[in-house]
């Protein structure tokens, strides 16, 4: 994970940093997902963790 997403999702998630991390570390385990797709779905989430799941999942449908 590039260091600009993870300063953004401290910034953001708070006390959930750790899981939001987790999701975006797994999420840009798929080849076809790179740091740009990463920092649309932080960004969309806007520090909730579950409109992260839910961006995150979008983003996986997508690129399929």
């Amino acid at each position: 994970m590039l260091p600009d997403i993870k300063n953004r999702i401290s910034k953001d998630f708070g006390a959930s940093s750790r899981e939001a991390i987790n999701i975006i570390e797994k999420f840009e385990k798929n080849p076809k997902l790179g740091p740009r797709v990463s920092r649309s779905v932080v960004v969309l989430a806007q520090g909730n963790i579950e409109k992260l799941r839910e961006a995150v999942s979008g983003a996986e449908s997508d690129s399929k």
